[in-house]
């Protein structure tokens, strides 16, 4: 977790870099620029840690994107852990199989302070930039982040993330106009007659309209590693029975949808591309499902049952 620091001056740095070690920095809090502040609480051992901001009146943030984990550190603060701009935070499970970390960042934007996954960190050459020339709009783009995906030799690509203020980081090829949606409710979505037409067309226009039902209530719109949006939520006033969840691939623009009857244990699903057992396990790992259920994918079909 060690940080190298490139000098604009030799008095005032504003463009740093971040590298991510074995051995390094344990900042116990941040102040930042605007008076809120961040600490580590872990209460016990064996209590998951977790990142916690405070206003600066001392007052709970609420609402921030959470940070927790087996292991969380304080690892860096830009320009200093007294008058932050931007910190970063490092994530581990803790376990012998836990080969990589977590890496976040936590920054003012707009005056008002912002947490955001950037990605994970697998081998030596991952590193992170950060410009803090403009206060209140920092520039945040992760290297060699890892993608996930393999060429024919088993080798896993890498590739960039930036940091789009208020909304999170995203992959190069991630298709910006799909970033309108990202922090707004599914219904810009619903509502959007050009992005809504390739899934309506493809599970038909009834069942789009029963999907849009299921979410009309508390709903959320997010990225999930750099090229997904999810947009994930239940019913107006029937949020424990009626929910659903739709995973967009914003570099390719396919589209999968999850809706759930939690009273009838029924579960529908459909999408303008096609079904695979990665592509089904990310959108259950994503959805808000009712606690007492639970949803599993096999044999191209899903299932929904009760938790015993």
């Amino acid at each position: 977790m060690a940080l190298i620091l490139l000098f604009v001056s030799a008095s005032h740095a504003q463009k740093y870099e971040y590298e991510s070690s074995e051995n390094g920095n344990d900042i116990k809090s941040v102040i930042f620029a605007n008076g809120s502040s961040i600490k580590i609480k872990k209460v016990s051992r064996d209590e998951i840690a977790s990142v916690v901001a405070f206003n600066k009146n001392q007052e709970v943030i609420y609402g921030l994107n959470e940070i927790s984990d087996d292991h969380v550190n304080i690892t860096a603060a830009y320009p200093s852990s007294l008058n932050a701009q931007v910190a970063i935070v490092e994530t581990n499970c803790g376990g012998s199989m836990c080969t990589w970390n977590g890496v976040y960042a936590v920054y003012i934007f707009n005056n008002e302070l912002r947490a955001d996954f950037i990605s994970n960190t697998h081998d030596d050459d991952f590193r992170v930039n950060i410009d803090i020339s403009n206060k209140n709009y920092p520039k945040i783009i992760a290297f060699n982040a890892p993608e996930y995906v393999f060429n024919k030799y088993g080798d896993m690509l890498k590739g960039t993330r930036e940091l789009i203020n208020g909304k999170g980081t995203i992959s190069s090829a991630f298709k910006r106009d799909w970033l309108v949606f990202v922090g707004n409710h599914p219904e810009e979505y619903f509502a959007n007659a050009s992005k809504r037409e390739s899934l309506a067309k493809s599970i038909g226009y009834e069942n789009f309209r029963q999907v849009r039902s299921y979410i009309s209530g508390p709903a959320s719109t997010t990225i999930s590693e750099g090229k997904y949006i999810v947009m994930d939520g239940c019913m107006a006033h029937w949020c424990s029975t009626y929910s659903a969840t739709v995973l967009i691939d914003a570099t390719s623009s396919k589209q999968w949808v999850i809706w759930v009857d939690s009273d009838k244990l029924l579960v529908k699903s459909g999408t303008n591309d096609k079904w695979g057992k990665e592509v089904a396990e990310r959108i259950i790992s994503l959805m808000h499902l009712n606690e007492s259920l639970r949803i599993t994918y096999k044999n191209g079909n899903f299932q929904i049952a009760k938790v015993k």
